[in-house]
């Protein structure tokens, strides 16, 4: 009975971060589209990075080590969760401009997803993961 419950707890949490997080992915859909069409040009980049304190699930989602974390904290999951759920084929880099963006995003902590996360340079989208 007690694994039965662990499992049901362990299923319901799993099912609550796919959502969250595909919400999350379409949020930042709808900012690169909005980006797409105001400068005429076509997002292929994607650069990740992690504010201060990265939040590695969801509030009350229960995890045991790296089960039912959100797609978007781990390095092999990240872009490709996007371009899973958006049907994109953006490619993960590492930008020249790390350095500069990193430093950005260095003092910030969100909570939660916020458009000031998304930083677009030309072809190429700046992640900060909160």
């Amino acid at each position: 009975l007690l694994n039965l419950l662990f499992f049901h707890i362990m299923f319901i949490g799993r099912q609550v971060t796919n959502k969250l997080d595909e919400e999350t992915a379409y949020k930042i859909g709808e900012q690169i589209s909005i980006y797409e069409k105001e400068n005429n040009v076509e997002i292929k980049y994607i650069v990740m990075y992690q504010d201060q304190s990265i939040t590695k699930s969801y509030k009350g989602v229960f995890t045991i080590p790296d089960t039912n974390i959100r797609a978007f904290t781990t390095n092999w999951s990240d872009v490709t969760h996007l371009n899973i759920i958006l049907n994109k084929q953006y490619q993960k880099i590492d930008s020249p401009n790390d350095l500069i963006y990193e430093n950005y995003f260095a003092g910030k902590d969100w909570n939660s997803f916020s458009t000031e996360q998304l930083v677009f340079e030309g072809e190429t989208l700046h992640i900060c993961v909160y």
